[in-house]
Formats: C-alpha cells, sequence, structure tokens
C-alpha cells in the first residue's frame, strides 16, 4: 500500500497543497481573530506578539495539526531516501509549532522561543536533506530555495536576538514580514521538493 501511495502523484499534490494553505491559514487565522476581537496591538504585530494571547495561540495551535498532519503525510510518501530522517524532522517541526504556541512569550520565553528554533531549524534541515535527495538536473533549484529559506531563518533569528538585547531596534512590523516569509517560505520550499514537477512533469527516477 505505501509503494503505491509513493507512486501516486495526487497524494503527494494534495499533501504538498495541504501544507502550503495550512501555513498561510495559521499566519491568518491568529491575526485575523485578534483583529476581530480588536486586540491587535501594533506595537507587537509579529507572530510571537499575536500568539502571546490564550485564544490566538490556541486556534494558531488547533490549525497547525493540518499542515503538521499534510507535512507527515507528504514525507511519508515521497520515493526520496532517508525515509526515517525525515519522518523525525517532520514531527520535530510540528511538535516545535505547537510547544511555540503552548508557552507564550510573555508566560516562558525560553519554551516559546526553544520551539521556534526546533520548528524552523528542523524544518531547514528537512529541506536540505529533500535538495539533496533530488536528481542532479533538479537539485540545484532545490538547494537554491534551501539556501534562501536558511538565508531568511538567520536573518530574522539574528535580528530578534540583538532586538532582545537592546543592541537593534526596529519596528514590530518588520520582523512580522521576517517571520511570515519564514512560514511561508518553508511551505513553498517543501512544494517545490515534490517528487513531481509542479504541475506537470514525471517522478524522478
Amino acid at each position: 500500500m505505501l509503494s503505491s501511495l509513493r507512486n501516486a502523484r495526487g497524494c503527494q499534490e494534495l499533501c504538498c497543497l495541504g501544507v502550503m494553505v495550512g501555513q498561510i491559514l495559521f499566519l491568518l487565522s491568529g491575526y485575523l481573530h485578534a483583529l476581530w476581537r480588536s486586540e491587535l496591538d501594533w506595537e507587537r504585530i509579529h507572530i510571537s506578539g499575536v500568539l502571546d494571547h490564550e485564544q490566538h495561540s490556541f486556534i494558531c495551535g488547533v490549525i497547525s495539526l493540518f499542515p503538521s498532519a499534510a507535512l507527515l503525510v507528504l514525507e511519508l510518501t515521497r520515493s526520496s531516501p532517508y525515509l526515517l530522517l525525515r519522518m523525525s524532522l517532520a514531527l520535530i517541526t510540528a511538535i516545535g509549532v505547537l510547544v511555540t504556541c503552548a508557552w507564550r512569550e510573555s508566560e516562558c520565553y525560553a519554551m516559546h522561543a526553544l520551539g521556534a528554533c526546533l520548528a524552523f531549524g528542523s524544518g531547514v534541515l528537512l529541506v536540505w536533506f529533500l535538495a539533496k535527495g533530488h536528481s542532479e538536473e533538479r537539485r540545484r533549484s532545490r538547494i537554491l530555495c534551501a539556501s534562501i529559506l536558511t538565508f531568511l531563518c538567520f536573518i530574522t533569528g539574528l535580528a530578534q536576538g540583538l532586538y532582545l538585547l537592546g543592541l537593534f531596534w526596529f519596528p514590530s512590523s518588520v520582523l512580522a514580514l521576517g517571520e511570515a516569509a519564514m512560514v511561508l517560505g518553508f511551505a513553498a520550499a517543501i512544494a517545490r521538493s515534490s517528487d513531481y514537477g509542479a504541475a506537470t512533469g514525471s517522478i524522478r527516477s
């Protein structure tokens, strides 16, 4: 059964779509719920600031289960090597997101930061392993995607660290853009790493 799923183009495309749509819903749900309840703090408009509310973080945590499940099924059905490693990284990514939502920034910053590091760190590693597993002609574009995602995570993480240390100041909206770019960039990189092309193409050998 698993072998047939690995050759099922529709299954992988559906999972890729699930990851992308789920990541978008994860972002939008927190912001829209906060805006609807007039609780959107423009001074703390970055994702962690929005999640620093019991109801917002609960909604985002529940919605995160959708793209997390799609990611796990996607990695299970890929024909790429390193199945156990890829499944482990996908699971750690999912757990990291849940930890980030469960421990809010103002409650326990250490756990909140740990969850973010687990989510983005394992997510970036997963994208790199997927790039490595591709055939030579497709590897370059996948490595480029992985490099861009790594750069986004590094710059955003460094800027946030300097901000927290009081060494660098910038509006919360700038951090929000960086975090949104990381979340959506991960979804795009995962979709680009499909065994199949975008809308057309054949399964790689």
